[in-house]
Parts: C-alpha cells; sequence; structure tokens
C-alpha cells in the first residue's frame, strides 16, 4: 500500500501541488484540477475536496470511507467495485464505467453524466438524481420502483421489458431500443428522442408526449386511436401506410413510412413539453 508521504510526493511531481494535511482529508479545497491517472492505489484516509477534475483512471479499487467531494468530473472508469458507503459529491459527470455491480447503498447526485455502461443489474431503490445523461447501456431489466431523476438522457438500450410502473422523469432522449413490447400504463413525457425500434406491436391508448423524435421502425401496424404529440419526426418505415383517420396535425415535421415520407404542415403550436 502506498503511503501518505510517497502519496504527497507523487502529487507534487505531477501536479506540482505541495498537499497539506488539511488538503489530503477534505478539510480544505483543492482549487485545481487532480492528476492522479498512473496511481494503481491511494493511501487510507486520502478523501480531498477538488475544485477541478480528479482522474483516478487506472485504481481497479478504493478503501471504504473514500468519497470525494469533486467539483468538476471524477474518473473512475477502471474500478471493477465500489465498498459500502461510497457516494462521492460530484458536479460534473461520474465515470464508472467497468463496475459491474453496485451495492443496495448506491444512489449518488451528480451534476453531470453518470457513466455505468457495464452493469448488467442493479438493487432495488436504486434511483440516482442525475444532471446530465445516465448510461446504463447493459441491463436487461430493472427492479420494481426504478425512475430515476435524469435531466438529460436516459440510455437502457439492451433493456427487454419494463414494469407498469416504469415511467421515468427525463428531460433528455430515452432509449428503450431493445424492447420488444409496452405496457399499458407506459406513455412517457420526454423532453428528448424516444428510441423504440424493437417494438412490434403498441398496445391501445400508448400516445406519448415527445419533443423530439419518435423511432417506432419495427412497427407493422399501429392501433386505432394512435395519435401521439411528436413535436419533431415520427418514424415508422416498417409501415406502408398511414390510417386515414390518423391525425397528422400532432406531428411537427415529418412521418416516415417505408420508402416515402409525408412532409407535415403543422395547424396548430406545439408546446415544449417540461418534466
Amino acid at each position: 500500500m502506498i503511503t501518505k508521504e510517497e502519496f504527497i510526493e507523487y502529487v507534487y511531481h505531477i501536479n506540482y501541488i505541495i498537499l497539506t494535511d488539511d488538503q489530503f482529508y477534505g478539510k480544505r479545497k483543492i482549487n485545481n484540477s487532480l492528476r492522479l491517472e498512473d496511481l494503481t492505489e491511494i493511501p487510507e484516509g486520502f478523501n480531498p475536496y477538488v475544485g477541478g477534475d480528479l482522474y483516478l483512471n487506472s485504481l481497479t479499487s478504493i478503501p471504504e470511507g473514500f468519497n470525494p467531494n469533486v467539483g468538476g468530473n471524477l474518473y473512475l472508469n477502471n474500478l471493477t467495485s465500489i465498498p459500502k458507503g461510497f457516494n462521492p459529491i460530484v458536479n460534473g459527470s461520474l465515470n464508472l464505467s467497468s463496475l459491474t455491480s453496485i451495492s443496495k447503498e448506491f444512489n449518488p447526485k451528480v451534476g453531470g453524466n453518470l457513466y455505468l455502461n457495464n452493469l448488467t443489474e442493479i438493487p432495488e431503490g436504486f434511483n440516482p438524481n442525475v444532471g446530465g445523461n445516465l448510461y446504463l447501456n447493459n441491463l436487461t431489466s430493472i427492479p420494481k420502483g426504478f425512475n430515476p431523476i435524469v435531466n438529460g438522457s436516459l440510455n437502457l438500450s439492451s433493456l427487454t421489458s419494463i414494469s407498469k410502473e416504469f415511467n421515468p422523469n427525463v428531460g433528455g432522449s430515452l432509449t428503450l431500443s431493445s424492447l420488444t413490447s409496452i405496457p399499458k400504463e407506459f406513455n412517457p413525457m420526454v423532453n428528448g428522442d424516444l428510441f423504440l425500434d424493437g417494438l412490434k406491436e403498441i398496445p391501445e391508448g400508448f400516445n406519448p408526449n415527445v419533443v423530439g423524435n419518435l423511432y417506432l421502425n419495427n412497427l407493422t401496424e399501429i392501433p386505432e386511436g394512435f395519435n401521439p404529440n411528436v413535436v419533431g419526426n415520427l418514424y415508422l418505415n416498417n409501415l406502408t401506410e398511414i390510417p386515414e383517420n390518423f391525425n397528422t396535425n400532432k406531428i411537427g415535421r415529418s412521418i416516415y413510412i417505408t420508402n416515402d415520407f409525408i412532409d407535415i404542415k403543422p395547424t396548430i403550436e406545439f408546446i415544449n413539453f417540461n418534466i
């Protein structure tokens, strides 16, 4: 294990910063970014308050009690596990893209993006508050009660099913491109694009509010009463025609069907659906 003295010497050599005891323990702020990307371990007790970014890209594990306060981004992209109680304060993005599991106590508040690309499952009660995008690309299922607050986009591109309670609060795009079916209760309000390209059918009453584009490219037919509010484009590339009773005035731009598109000239004013 690297000693405190060796660590402080390394910090000075790489960052030209002489760490005080108060800065080492997080009692006093380090105004700059801290580049420690070549370190494979950190000493116990190190808990910095960093005004800029904190680079710890080579760490595969962290000691218990490590909970830094980071004004910028926190890079822990090689970390394979986190100890119980790990919930750092990160005003920028938090990169944990190599984690394969998280504890039920892990519920960080992140001002930027949260990268959890390698997780294959999440525990019940996991509902982070994310100011940017939340990447959970490898999840194939989610527990009951999972409804995170995401001001950016939510990527769940490998998810194969959702419960009837699932209606997340998403400020950007929502990617659910591997879903093959959705419950009738699912009617999200999405401020970006909504990707549902894996659906082969949709239930009656499905009429989402989408500020961006709506992608339903695998549908071969649409049920009566399907008339979503879409400010952008509606992609139905497997459909050969649109039903006569379809209200095109609810589509802001164009409808794309097989080998054709319908250019919409809306007669209503579209509202930006704030979540």
